[in-house]
């Protein structure tokens, strides 16, 4: 019996060497490695839209040999074929894992490019509101699931390379036109109206909400100040030229 267990033991320690299979946790690490998804604009004289493309290429993919197989199907020890079974199913488990993932980040990607089309045509100022709530409602799926999707991935196009949630974004209501504005375009604005101020007396944050209240655009002084400061500008102090 014991020269029975000491032969099962060897035959197992050298399928495992032989096998060299990643264990389950360097499978994981593969599985959640970031992934970018790339867009390639298709120019013609009439226009197509976007192909989506999932760049993988700077990736190892996951396979199974086929000759661990084989020897699935001869091997007559049932420690060794539990062994063998089981690094099957681990590996299928993760390729499995990978497809469904993929999947979803595609069909993510393809409602933004969808619902955020003028952005890709015409570039930065064209977002429009969208919450991740909004493309989980359109996909039916669950929030959670949009977010991890996009969580550390980057979108590329031929306005460059942005993080996935720059193109989600919370609406603010215009005063005027009750219209729905993206905090890029409140940014933006707010950018507009710094640049036309009198470098001699620039405004302050109070004065510049109230210059885009004018503009349709009400939010408080203190989101003035969180937007600026997000945007990289001084305050009114630091922007005065002598």
């Amino acid at each position: 019996k014991d020269k029975k267990e000491k032969k099962v033991k060897k035959e197992v320690k050298k399928v495992k060497k032989k096998m060299q299979m990643p264990s389950k946790k360097d499978l994981l690490q593969i599985y959640y490695s970031i992934k970018k998804i790339d867009i390639k604009e298709i120019y013609s004289d009439i226009y197509l839209g976007n192909e989506i493309l999932l760049n993988e290429y700077t990736y190892p993919k996951i396979g199974i040999n086929h000759f661990y197989k084989q020897v699935l199907e001869k091997e007559t020890s049932k420690e060794t074929q539990s062994y063998i079974v089981d690094k099957i199913r681990q590996a299928e488990w993760i390729q499995n894992c990978i497809g469904q993932r993929n999947s979803t980040l595609m069909r993510v990607s393809k409602t933004i490019v969808d619902y955020q089309n003028a952005f890709f045509e015409f570039g930065t100022g064209h977002l429009k509101p969208l919450r991740l709530q909004d493309v989980a409602r359109m996909l039916e799926i669950h929030e959670s699931t949009v977010s991890r999707a996009i969580r550390d991935k980057y979108l590329q196009c031929s306005w460059g390379i942005f993080p996935m949630k720059y193109f989600f974004s919370k609406s603010i209501s215009a005063e005027r036109s009750g219209v729905k504005i993206t905090t890029e375009q409140v940014k933006n604005t707010l950018i507009a109206v710094i640049e036309e101020e009198d470098k001699k007396k620039p405004l302050s944050d109070r004065a510049i909400t109230e210059r885009l209240v004018e503009r349709g655009v009400k939010i408080s002084r203190r989101t003035v100040a969180k937007y600026r400061e997000e945007l990289g500008i001084k305050d009114a102090s630091g922007r005065k030229r002598f």
